[in-house]
């Protein structure tokens, strides 16, 4: 499966990428755009953001005249001094030390049944960005299920 087969599966049919649209009950807030606190502009990876930009926007927010605090604001990366759940998952710098949630754990039973402790793998657990976690996935399936 490829990952456009994934996220086609992931949107229902759509051809766009997965995004949180669910709002938070008593809020205005998307739920990516929640601020994660004790997180602020040292938490992002820079050189990930600023690629992203130069792919979204074709040419970097320098030369768009931002600076990086105001690129990452317009694009929801950051809000308030602290970063969004987007942000984080997208371009943090080990978003899963934050968010523990987020981390990916995968185990490979002998059989059927989960309640066994025979396992044929139980690697390290998947840690990263979305992107990262999701060729991790992939590679771990592959290499197991294969």
């Amino acid at each position: 499966m490829t990952e456009q087969e994934l996220l086609a599966i992931i949107n229902g049919g759509e051809s766009s990428t997965a995004q949180f649209k669910e709002r938070l009950p008593h809020s205005d807030s998307l739920t990516d755009e929640i601020e994660i606190f004790d997180t602020s502009i040292k938490d992002i990876d820079t050189w990930l953001f600023s690629e992203y930009f130069k792919k979204k926007y074709k040419m970097s927010y320098e030369e768009k005249g931002m600076t990086l605090e105001e690129a990452l604001i317009n694009n929801k990366v950051m809000s308030n001094n602290h970063l969004t759940l987007a942000g984080l998952l997208f371009f943090g710098w080990e978003p899963q030390s934050l968010c523990p949630a987020f981390t990916i754990k995968f185990v490979m039973f002998i059989g059927n049944d989960i309640g066994g402790n025979n396992y044929k793998s139980k690697p390290e657990d998947l840690k990263g960005t979305i992107p990262e976690l999701f060729k991790q996935g992939m590679m771990s399936i592959a290499n197991n299920l294969l």
